[in-house]
C-alpha cells in the first residue's frame, strides 16, 4: 500500500510541474514576459505592458532596510547592467525587448551583489544585426 501511495504521488507531482510547459514558446512562465506576450498586449510601454501582463513584478516588497529612502521595488537591468529603479520601464518602448524576467532576491543578490531585496527585472533587448 505505501509503494502505491508514494507511486502516486510522484505521477501527481510530474503531472502537476509538467503541464503548460509546451506552451513555453508564447509563454514565458510566472517569472518571464517574452517578446511573443509583449506583442500582445496594446500598451505603448514596457512599464505598462508588465503591469498587464505580471503586475506582481511590480509590487513592493515593503521596507527592506532600516535605511531611509531604500526603495521597495525590484531594480532594472538592461542587458546585465544596472539602469534604474522600475520608473525607468516607462521610457522603454516595446520595439526592440527580447525578454522581459524577474529575478528575486536571493538570486539577484548571488548574480550582482547586495542591495537588491525587492530583487531585479531584467530587460533583454533583442540582438542587433
Amino acid at each position: 500500500m505505501r509503494t502505491f501511495v508514494l507511486v502516486v504521488c510522484v505521477i501527481v507531482y510530474f503531472v502537476g510541474c509538467g503541464g503548460g510547459e509546451g506552451s513555453t514558446a508564447t509563454r514565458g512562465g510566472r517569472d518571464v514576459i517574452t517578446a511573443e506576450e509583449l506583442a500582445t498586449v496594446n500598451e505603448t510601454n514596457l512599464y505598462d505592458a508588465v503591469k498587464r501582463l505580471r503586475p506582481m513584478f511590480l509590487v513592493s516588497r515593503g521596507a527592506t532596510s532600516l535605511r531611509i529612502g531604500a526603495s521597495t521595488l525590484p531594480r532594472v537591468y538592461l542587458d546585465g547592467s544596472p539602469y534604474g529603479d522600475a520608473e525607468t520601464l516607462r521610457s522603454m518602448p516595446l520595439v526592440g525587448i527580447h525578454e522581459v524576467r524577474f529575478m528575486d532576491a536571493r538570486d539577484a543578490t548571488t548574480m550582482y551583489g547586495t542591495g537588491h531585496t525587492a530583487g531585479i527585472i531584467m530587460v533583454r533587448t533583442k540582438e542587433k544585426g
